[in-house]
C-alpha cells in the first residue's frame, strides 16, 4: 500500500483478481474502493466485508469504463490470462490521464525465478503467461504506457512482503512488481 500512496493518496481504485478483499479493505482507508474476480466464491467473500463493492468479471473480456480510476491495481493475475495485452490495454484505458497501474508478475530472468516459476507451475497449471521482463515492457509501453519502473517483492508470509528496489532486487526476488503510469 506504502508504494501506491508514495504518488497517490486519495481517488478510486479498482483491484483486479481481489479475491477475498484484504488489499481493498487496506486501500478503502484512502481510496473509494472496487473489485472484480473471477471467482464467483471470491466475490461473495468480499462483498460480505466490502459492501457490495465487488462484481464477478474477466478482465480479459470484459470493457472498463474509460477514464475512471486514479489507480489500479492487479497482483499475480496476468501471468493468469491468455491474453494478458487484452487486460493490459482495457485497464489502460479505464484509466484517468496521470492514473497508475501496479501489479505484479513472476520474475523468471534468473535461474532462480525460472526454476521457482516452474516449479509453481506444477501446483498451479493457470499460470500460461510467465513471460520474461522485456516481454511485459513490450506489452506496457504498446498499450501506452510511458513511465514505468520495476522492481521486487519478496514474500515473508501471509499478506506480508518486502519490496526491493536497490539494483539487486532481481537477483533476490521472485516476483516482479511493476509501476505503469498513463
Amino acid at each position: 500500500m506504502e508504494v501506491i500512496l508514495s504518488s497517490r493518496r486519495e481517488g478510486k481504485l479498482l483491484e483486479i483478481g481481489c479475491g477475498k478483499g484484504e488489499f481493498l479493505q487496506l486501500a478503502a482507508e484512502h481510496f473509494q474502493v472496487e473489485g472484480i474476480d473471477i471467482s464467483e466464491y471470491a466475490v461473495d467473500s468480499s462483498n460480505y466485508l466490502l459492501n457490495g463493492r465487488v462484481r464477478r468479471e474477466d478482465i480479459e473480456y470484459s470493457r472498463l469504463q474509460a477514464d475512471t480510476y486514479n489507480v489500479v491495481a492487479a497482483f499475480n493475475v496476468l501471468e493468469h490470462l491468455s491474453k494478458p495485452g487484452h487486460a493490459i490495454h482495457n485497464i489502460y484505458n479505464a484509466l484517468e490521464n496521470e492514473g497508475l497501474f501496479i501489479g505484479s508478475v513472476p520474475y523468471n530472468a534468473t535461474p532462480i525465478g525460472k526454476a521457482y516459476t516452474a516449479l509453481t507451475h506444477i501446483f498451479d497449471p493457470t499460470h500460461c503467461s510467465t513471460y520474461p521482463p522485456h516481454r511485459w515492457d513490450f506489452l506496457f509501453k504498446k498499450f501506452g504506457f510511458t513511465k514505468i519502473s520495476y522492481f521486487g517483492e519478496v514474500l515473508l508470509g501471509k499478506n506480508l512482503n518486502a519490496y526491493l528496489k536497490n539494483r539487486y532486487w532481481n537477483f533476490l526476488s521472485l516476483n516482479m512488481m511493476f509501476l505503469c503510469e498513463k
